[in-house]
């Protein structure tokens, strides 16, 4: 994950779950391809999912909307 992130230059924390089979993270968020960008408010509620290079603009716009700028 963090040399995706690298090779993305991408500004934003990067997790990935351990392990070959798919687990809980993913399961609870509904990733159902990688990458796979989620965006989470101060609760843990969704506010954004996506592919955060092909949908790089959605997730800047749905951070600005988030942080209320």
């Amino acid at each position: 994950a963090a040399k995706y992130a690298r090779a993305q230059n991408l500004n934003f924390p990067v997790y990935a779950e351990a392990g070959p089979a798919a687990g809980s993270v993913r399961d609870r968020l509904g990733v159902e391809g990688y990458p796979t960008a989620v965006l989470l408010d101060g609760s843990g509620a969704v506010l954004w999912k996506g592919h955060p290079v092909a949908k790089r603009r959605e997730l800047e716009a749905a951070v600005r909307a988030g942080l209320g700028r």
